[in-house]
């Protein structure tokens, strides 16, 4: 039985690969997705991999920490029927997601059905905030965009209190009527999932004016849609391309926000007392704090997938 429980948000830095090495459509290597929404996701052992691989390469030299390592995270695979690990994590799934804008440069976008699920998991933490009874507010009509009343996205129009906003190739009504509770949405992901390092001002207040909330159907197009395709090639020993080694592969763009549901147990050992969920959470919590950038998914030589993570629990201390 899980006893504690905390959130990880990720703020892609580069483009990030977590294939589903399976081809189904014109791409080679598409995005790990959700059989019902088809929303990308970084499945849960992706996840936690990268995490342990992290904590491996901080404590190389420390004999008690990476003991330790194996009672947060499980033993290897030969070693596996001896216990499991105390933590578990579920998919990565996307919170806000970067579409390109006419003006603006970018916006971040999410929908109701995000935002809805995101507060399920914010109730597994804690049983009511601010955030979760905004969150219940941002519900846009159809073809209309929920924004900031000074978005910096929207296209304004001559003697109309609201503009436009042009997404890709996509056009929505401006929608102001929900400032507050945007707002207050925007507040708490600035102070709670954005990476907290002084580089990331600019991005916090750019996201009070470029944050969008759109129609479930819209997201699901865009998340479909907008990804970013890429064209590999091989090159061999003679300068040229080898045969067959022209390939393409999706990615999940930079600046997208991901969160993943941490979830820890007490775990008895058979010769040391028991690893408690609280120092679980608390080893987890520590190499994050130590971890300014991890790298998730494939491609780690060509720079894929390096992400700044955010812990975030309700526990005194826990936002870092």
């Amino acid at each position: 039985m899980f006893k504690e429980a905390a959130m990880v948000f990720f703020y892609c830095e580069t483009p990030l690969h977590a294939g589903s090495g399976t081809n189904i459509s014109h791409v080679d290597l598409p995005l790990q997705r959700e059989r019902h929404t088809n929303y990308p996701i970084i499945q849960a052992s992706g996840v936690k991999g990268a995490c342990r691989d992290w904590a491996e390469g901080l404590y190389k030299a420390n004999p008690a920490k990476r003991q330790e390592i194996i009672q947060v995270f499980g033993p290897s695979t030969e070693q596996s029927s001896d216990h499991s690990g105390s933590l578990a994590f579920t998919d990565a799934q996307v919170l806000l997601f970067p579409v390109r804008s006419f003006v603006g440069g970018f916006a971040w976008i999410t929908c109701p059905l995000v935002l809805e699920r995101f507060q399920r998991r914010l109730d597994m933490l804690e049983k009511t905030n601010e955030v979760m009874k905004a969150i219940q507010n941002l519900q846009p009509l159809e073809d209309c965009a929920l924004t900031a009343a000074n978005c910096q996205v929207a296209m304004k129009e001559d003697d109309k209190a609201n503009g436009k906003v042009i997404l890709e190739d996509m056009a929505l009504q401006q929608d102001v009527s929900q400032v507050q509770a945007l707002g207050k949405l925007t507040t708490w992901l600035k102070d709670n999932a954005l990476p907290c390092e002084p580089v990331f001002s600019y991005i916090k207040n750019r996201l009070e004016q470029s944050l969008v909330v759109v129609p479930d159907d819209y997201f699901q197009d865009f998340v479909n849609l907008s990804t970013e395709v890429v064209t590999r090639i091989r090159i061999g020993e003679t300068g040229t391309v080898e045969t067959g080694a022209l390939w393409s592969q999706e990615l999940l763009l930079a600046d997208t926000v991901l969160y993943s549901l941490a979830l820890a147990k007490d775990l008895p050992l058979k010769s040391n007392g028991r690893q408690t969920a609280q120092a679980s959470m608390q080893f987890l919590q520590g190499i994050i704090n130590k971890g300014k950038i991890l790298q998730v998914g494939g491609d780690e030589t060509v720079g894929r997938g390096l992400v700044r993570p955010r812990y975030y629990s309700v526990l005194k201390g826990g936002t870092s």
